[in-house]
């Protein structure tokens, strides 16, 4: 019975690491996942220890060195268990710095330039949605224009799947980078001008940190990115570009080219 009680630990465990790790950093409440992580690894930890020492116990109740194959186990499974409470220990630190600065990252707001138009000219954060979903309601919103150097993924999903959902036009004139690429070719129909610059780089934390979690995260936003582009029409030319273009570099794909691909209509020539 034992064994088996370690082996069901260690698979808490593991589930406990994993869920941490599919946790968008992007939700308000990451942070708190994150924190909440570490208690219940070492907790997992110490059942675990608590049942390896149960079970070299004899009938006398004395402590013996483990004398069978199931108390063996006990025992092995203790190492694994130790190194992932080890490993989001250390850790800890790193995911929460990551969690708190998208939660705070509010970005800018969507303002109306007429009665039925209205533009976002700066970043994307998770009040963004918001605020466009809020002019929409006083305005009827049917063309957005963006002018933005990105942001937060989850938030452009979230933007693109509203200006979808309502039959809104998008419009780039200047230029539209990184998360905003998807804002715009979400839209129901996307008008751009051939000098008009979009841009496409790696996903990464919104902070300046090094080491494991930050590119684990980084890889994790950039196959998330990657995925929702390839859906709205994206070329794989350019997608491999864009996936071997550093974070803090930009790869700019002139309008010019969307409206040869039919991902954009040229305003010059109209609807």
């Amino acid at each position: 019975m034992a064994p088996i009680v370690s082996f069901l630990l260690l698979l808490a465990g593991w589930g406990n690491s994993s869920f941490l790790e599919l946790i968008d950093y992007q939700l308000p409440n990451a942070a708190e996942f994150q924190s909440a992580s570490v208690p219940i690894s070492w907790l997992l930890l110490l059942l675990s220890i608590a049942t390896a020492i149960l079970s070299c116990i004899d009938q006398r109740g004395t402590l013996r060195p483990p004398a069978s194959i199931g108390a063996l186990i006990c025992w092995i499974l203790l190492f694994p268990q130790g190194g992932i409470a080890l490993g989001l220990t250390v850790n800890r630190e790193a995911w929460i710095e990551i969690a708190r600065a998208a939660s705070s990252y509010t970005g800018d707001s969507v303002v109306t330039t007429d009665d039925h138009s209205a533009i976002l000219r700066g970043e994307i954060g998770f009040a963004t949605p918001d605020s466009l979903a809020r002019v929409h309601s006083e305005h009827a919103v049917s063309v957005l224009e963006l002018e933005s150097i990105g942001g937060l993924i989850g938030a452009a999903i979230e933007m693109g799947q509203f200006v979808d959902q309502n039959g809104i036009d998008t419009r780039v004139i200047k230029h539209c980078e990184s998360a905003c690429v998807i804002v715009a070719l979400s839209g129901n129909r996307l008008f751009t001008i051939p000098e008009a610059q979009f841009g496409f780089h790696r996903g990464s934390t919104l902070t300046e940190m090094q080491g494991e979690v930050s590119s684990y995260v980084g890889n994790v936003a950039t196959q998330g990115m990657v995925q929702q582009l390839r859906q709205l029409g994206v070329p794989e030319n350019i997608l491999r570009v864009a996936e071997k273009t550093p974070a803090n570099e930009m790869y700019y794909v002139p309008g010019q080219v969307l409206i040869e691909q039919g991902l954009a209509r040229n305003m010059s020539i109209g609807p």
